[in-house]
């Protein structure tokens, strides 16, 4: 089968390139900058603006990565735009042609939109996708490990302070996930027609639950720290605004979005996921 991968440079968009091409599918993936796995065609592309219908020509499904965890307003990159409008543009243009299969990652957070506007773009981008395609199936991921990882990348450079400031009690939970459990469940799910799959919502993580503590303890030995990490617990009213700084200047290290995302619970009791696979890593491994 053929699949189209939108995002497909990511750090997640490699990984599923990989699998699907090693289970024999034709990929055409998908990115601003068009660079693609051994043995995946590579399609440079704008996705925010034109017709995009064109590049579903043949495809048997779609999956859509596209995501950013800090906004550049002034290249027209907003949670709105990049989560919302292409996820609502790419399913319309996957629905006029008839392409029978859309998968769209989503985070867990996006259960608890409220939480922030980066997890209400998220569910608005759920949203947008089901109501032109209800079949549909949205994965909602916990925070995803593997070397490069985004999110622990900027908790690793954090973490490199003499003492590390964590945004509340340190006690918020996750259940992190490693990056190839992740991509082989997506280029499962793509690749199956399963009609009880048809509309539903996956959430997915790891089987080690860890706190933030914990989570920065392990980003500091990713980052080379050893020993004992002395951490300052901070109100997180305080670390919001302080992170607002790296809304606009990309050399702070941690955003509202990571803020976010690092307060808000990331677990969860769906294991519906393990028919695929059906011995996730723990955290620690990739």
């Amino acid at each position: 089968m053929r699949f189209l991968v939108a995002g497909a440079s990511g750090f997640l968009g490699t990984a599923v390139q990989a699998v699907l091409v090693a289970e024999g599918h034709q990929v055409r993936a998908v990115s601003r900058s068009g660079r693609a796995a051994p043995g995946a065609e590579g399609v440079a592309c704008n996705l925010l603006g034109g017709n995009i219908s064109g590049l579903l020509a043949g495809v048997d499904g779609v999956l859509n990565l596209v995501g950013v965890l800090r906004e550049d307003a002034a290249a027209g990159m907003t949670y709105r735009r990049v989560h919302v409008e292409l996820a609502k543009q790419l399913a319309r243009a996957a629905a006029s042609v008839g392409v029978p299969r859309f998968v769209q990652l989503s985070s867990l957070g996006a259960a608890q939109s409220r939480a922030s506007r980066y997890f209400a773009s998220k569910r608005a981008a759920e949203d947008a996708v089901q109501a032109t395609l209800p079949r549909a199936v949205v994965v909602r991921s916990s925070v995803v490990f593997g070397d490069g990882a985004p999110l622990l990348t900027g908790v690793s450079r954090l973490a490199r302070l003499p003492v590390v400031p964590v945004p509340g009690d340190g006690r918020t939970p996750f259940d992190p996930i490693a990056r190839h459990d992740v991509a082989a469940l997506l280029a499962a799910v793509l690749a199956e027609d399963r009609e009880e799959m048809a509309g539903q919502v996956l959430s997915v993580g790891g089987p080690r639950r860890l706190t933030l503590d914990d989570l920065v303890d392990w980003a500091a030995r990713i980052g080379g720290r050893r020993g004992i990490v002395p951490k300052m617990h901070v109100p997180v009213a305080l670390v919001d605004r302080a992170a607002a700084v790296g809304d606009v200047w990309p050399g702070v290290p941690v955003n509202r979005a990571q803020v976010h995302l690092l307060t808000t619970p990331n677990i969860t009791e769906d294991r519906r996921w393990h028919r695929w696979v059906p011995h996730p890593a723990p955290a620690g491994e990739d």
